[in-house]
């Protein structure tokens, strides 16, 4: 697994809202699409300005990275960010279900997002109710009793989509920034 290059710092971050769609084909090449709930969340990150000496590096690490399609793990400013600590399930719930009971809820907020410690997928709190909460998307592996939940400073695992998507040049200060297009990867 690789991280965003050391000086690709943060400057913006953007969810961005797309239905998901399957795509497949007959055996006489006719395109077939059906929709899809949202799997995997999508990202646009900006970075913060950088002269040409610090520009340059970072897009050399950037194509390494898309080139091998290595997993990126990145945690992301609000989205990576809750109140609550690393919590544990009180039971076992499996693939497909939205819902888990925790030992305790306290200090987990809606819209926080959380992964498992048994695999990389997040997800969002979308309600809480005692000390279950509900979650979007639904679960996409089996957790166990007393599986741990990493709220604050949970990372999100994603590939690049495509090359950086944007260079710019910002005034008369030959300052540069990059957008990336980050799409979630989970194993």
């Amino acid at each position: 697994m690789a991280t965003l290059p050391e000086q690709f710092h943060i400057a913006e971050v953007e969810l961005i809202d797309r239905q998901a769609y399957v795509g497949s084909r007959t055996r006489s090449l006719i395109p077939l699409q059906r929709k899809l709930t949202g799997q995997a969340y999508d990202f646009r990150v900006r970075s913060t300005l950088m002269d040409a000496m610090e520009f340059k590096p970072v897009i050399a690490r950037l194509s390494a990275i898309q080139r091998s399609n290595d997993t990126i793990q990145v945690s992301l400013p609000i989205y990576s960010e809750s109140e609550s600590g690393n919590k544990f399930t009180s039971e076992a719930a499996t693939t497909g279900q939205y819902k888990v009971n925790l030992g305790s809820t306290d200090k987990i907020g809606i819209g926080d997002f959380f992964t498992f410690m048994g695999h990389n997928k997040a997800y969002q709190v979308t309600d809480i109710v005692g000390n279950e909460i509900e979650f979007a998307p639904n679960l996409v592996a089996n957790v166990t009793n007393s599986e741990v939940l990493i709220f604050n400073g949970m990372k999100f695992s994603f590939y690049l989509q495509g090359r950086p998507q944007r260079y710019s040049i910002a005034g008369g200060d030959n300052l540069m920034e990059i957008e990336l297009e980050l799409v979630e990867r989970w194993i």
